[in-house]
């Protein structure tokens, strides 16, 4: 009965306590932003470089296929 509750207690650390939690959720914080403004300049190059929207377009959706793809196996 002791090591059952010492289990569960275990298992109910508080999330803002977990150091892997806090890494994880600063990290993300950090880096996602970073990604939409290297999206936005990529699309801002090519638009300057071309007027062809069709290639806006092929630029924005090969730089989104990895990360939805990523996304359903990553979270």
């Amino acid at each position: 009965m002791d090591v059952s509750v010492r289990t569960q207690d275990a298992l109910h650390v508080p999330l803002m306590k977990n150091r892997n939690f806090i890494l994880l959720f600063l990290s993300a914080f950090l880096s996602s932003p970073g990604y939409y403004v290297y999206l936005i300049g990529a699309e801002w190059l090519m638009l300057s470089l071309s007027e062809n929207r069709f290639y806006f377009g092929m630029l924005f959706l090969a730089a989104s296929i990895p990360r939805l793809l990523l996304l359903s196996f990553g979270g």
